[in-house]
């Protein structure tokens, strides 16, 4: 009896250890049931893009990846249950919307079962209209969008996140929620001392020629080398503006053709536009600044100011380097420059609550963090299925055999061979070569410090 229990027990724990469920991943407001589109530019989106839309307008923004239906018989039906059960919208009850995936995992990646975007709230002009503004969304959630690896994936549903935000940014700019929710284009509920109309997102502007004067403001992104698609550079404005506002540190990033245009060296560069637009936020004019020379591929990436410098350390940066500079070797502009400001918005966020990047804390690379979950999964799968072999092997060693040998003499006379040949593999050794990444860090002439190189 006691055996049949430590068995049973055994079983329990075998099955435990092969039927672990995966829980889903909640990015902020995004809500993935595969777990298995965490980028930096996803998480990004669910936790600074959507909260920043819904604090400026009081609209609610969310996005829901799902694996099934449930018990509805249509994916609309699904969506305007996970919209009323978990309480989106802004404040009260009010408006928003949702997008909504049905996906199943395939040999590499996801396919794309069907999708829906719900609208609901308490303006009209909302419910009714808003849905007509997006639509590049349906321009990338095609049929066949996910086609590929799951990093592909997860880039074709970060686009469409970042095209229904703008599209609903423009609707609500245009005044397309009338008076029911303020918007900076309407005469609706204004804040109080405040007029309708605002600022339109500033235009790139040429960074300045040694020599010449300049008046104009450089905005957070200016793309001189033409890189960038406008929707592009859209997005990473709305980003890089986002992380000014909320840290107080101005955020940066410039392309030019050649460097020495604006100075001998990079860093000369850098500080030519960071004195000759008077860049920075606050008394210590705090920036971090990225700038891209293409004709001769050099970067350089440099801090200016007592808060941005504590933030970007020497260790810091050169650690930040290791999270675009790969996508610039590919020539993934767009890519690079998210995973810049994504990673600086991590970088002053851990400075802000103490604990900066530098020496041995620093933030793990996207290897680093996989081959940490590995170990994580291996810990929770094996340490089960260790204990139930364990078992196992103790129920088996205690169990003797009752078969009657049929034919002993094939023992006495030799006929049966105990020798085996074995081929034994031991071990292969594999030398891999490390491919270091070509920069230098320095304090340049203009007060900032830097770390540059080639990409």
């Amino acid at each position: 009896m006691k055996q049949r229990a430590l068995c049973l027990f055994a079983s329990l724990l075998l099955l435990l250890a092969a039927a672990l469920p995966a829980a889903a991943a909640d990015y902020g407001l995004i809500y993935d049931e595969t777990n298995l589109l965490y980028t930096d530019r996803i998480e990004f989106l669910g936790t600074e893009t959507l909260p920043a839309f819904l604090e400026r307008y009081d609209i609610d923004l969310r996005v829901d990846i799902l694996t099934s239906k449930g018990d509805f018989e249509t994916l609309t039906d699904t969506a305007a249950y996970l919209y009323t059960e978990y309480e989106y919208g802004g404040s009260n009850g009010g408006n928003g919307a949702s997008l909504t995936l049905l996906v199943e995992e395939d040999a590499d990646g996801l396919t794309l079962l069907d999708w829906v975007a719900y609208f609901a709230g308490d303006s009209d002009e909302w419910t009714t209209n808003a849905s007509w503004n997006i639509n590049e969304v349906y321009n990338l959630l095609t049929p066949d969008a996910l086609d590929g690896d799951i990093e592909q994936d997860a880039e074709v549903i970060a686009d469409a996140i970042e095209a229904m935000v703008t599209g609903l940014d423009d609707f609500v700019q245009a005044g397309g929620v009338g008076g029911t929710i303020w918007s900076p284009h309407t005469e609706g509920n204004l804040p109080d001392g405040e007029q309708p109309g605002g600022d339109e997102p500033s235009q790139p502007v040429e960074p300045p020629v040694s020599g010449e004067e300049e008046e104009e403001t450089l905005g957070s992104v200016t793309d001189t080398a033409g890189i960038l698609s406008e929707h592009e550079w859209q997005q990473l404005t709305r980003q890089a503006d986002q992380l000014a506002e909320t840290y107080g540190v101005g955020v940066y990033l410039v392309t030019v053709d050649n460097y020495r245009d604006l100075g001998s060296s990079i860093n000369d560069a850098a500080d030519a536009l960071y004195h000759g637009f008077d860049l920075g936020i606050g008394e210590d004019r705090d920036a971090i600044l990225l700038l891209l020379s293409m004709d001769d591929r050099n970067y350089n990436l440099i801090a200016y100011g007592d808060q941005a410098k504590a933030a970007f350390t020497t260790a810091g940066r050169e650690r930040l380097d290791d999270f675009f500079l790969d996508d610039f070797g590919d020539n993934r502009w767009y890519d690079g420059f998210a995973e810049y400001l994504t990673w600086s918005g991590d970088f002053l966020e851990q400075a802000k609550n103490g604990t900066p990047y530098a020496g041995d804390h620093l933030p793990m690379t996207a290897e680093e963090r996989s081959s940490a979950i590995r170990t994580r999964v291996a810990i929770i799968l094996g340490v089960p299925l260790v204990v139930a072999v364990i078992y196992i092997f103790i129920l088996t060693s205690k169990m003797k055999s009752v078969a009657t040998a049929v034919e002993a003499s094939a023992y006495l006379s030799g006929r049966l061979q105990l020798t085996r040949d074995y081929d034994h593999h031991t071990h292969t050794t594999e030398t891999r070569r490390r491919i270091e990444k070509e920069s230098s860090s320095s304090d340049s002439d203009g007060g900032g410090s830097g770390t540059s190189g080639r990409f």
